[in-house]
């Protein structure tokens, strides 16, 4: 007994000293479901005691990073990064999900029930880089879909009609129609689909994930975290808080 306490007594030591290092988490730049899950982590982490701080980056970018571990990982994403990604680690229990959303430019004259990706191939696709649930659903042709870097440059080149579909969240369209006056830009209903998003770190933070889960699961139970990401979300799409602030952070 004497010696499995002497055991456990690094492990103790190693997960206090991890949560006393205050990690970097990225989230990613012009999206606002993005930034919507950056806010629910930092309640999550402080629920947790660990010590967290949030940096910008594009998507592409922030997943090599993150799976390089030279920031600490990433704010969410969907459950198959993992398996595209093994040095980044899924904590179990998803905290929040993304609606992929076609959007249209209403003088485009385009409209039509969506019905799975299948329903977008006879059109021109932009899509944020990066974006794994895009990347996914638009596999088979990828190389023809038109890519920027933010959902906001996405939402400015349908606007130009250089595309006659954007393939974003549904927030971060309705955030941007709303900030950037977009009125000639329209969703199409339903949502492509719905994806769990997963709070994802390097696998040298390891020994955290059970510790975030159980946070997240206890938020989930006692409604918390629902109730703070209908409030968010509400400011959020009426563009009652900026996104790319740097007292948004």
């Amino acid at each position: 007994m004497f010696k499995s306490l002497l055991l456990s007594i690094p492990l103790l030591f190693s997960i206090s000293a991890m949560s006393a290092e205050t990690l970097v988490i990225s989230y990613l730049h012009g999206t606002p479901n993005s930034f919507l899950g950056k806010e629910l982590l930092k309640h999550i982490y402080a629920h947790a005691g660990i010590p967290v701080r949030f940096e910008k980056y594009t998507s592409a970018l922030s997943l090599r990073l993150s799976s390089q571990g030279k920031i600490d990982g990433e704010t969410h994403r969907i459950y198959s990064l993992a398996s595209a990604f093994p040095t980044l680690i899924r904590v179990p229990t998803a905290f929040s999900y993304v609606a992929p959303t076609a959007f249209v430019n209403i003088h485009g004259g385009i409209g039509f029930r969506v019905d799975g990706w299948q329903s977008l191939e006879p059109y021109r696709v932009g899509a944020v880089q990066g974006m794994r649930f895009a990347e996914l659903g638009l596999k088979p042709r990828m190389h023809t879909v038109e890519t920027v870097n933010s959902s906001d440059q996405l939402l400015r080149m349908l606007k130009s009609q250089r595309i006659d579909i954007a393939v974003t969240g549904k927030i971060n369209g309705l955030y941007h129609i709303n900030t950037l006056g977009l009125t000639d830009i329209a969703f199409l209903s339903p949502a492509i689909e719905s994806d769990e998003l997963f709070h994802y770190l390097h696998q040298k933070h390891r020994a955290l994930v059970p510790i975030l889960d159980k946070t997240i699961q206890a938020m989930i139970a006692s409604g918390e975290l629902k109730q703070l990401r209908q409030k968010l979300t509400k400011l959020i799409i009426e563009g009652d808080v900026e996104i790319n602030s740097p007292a948004n952070k």
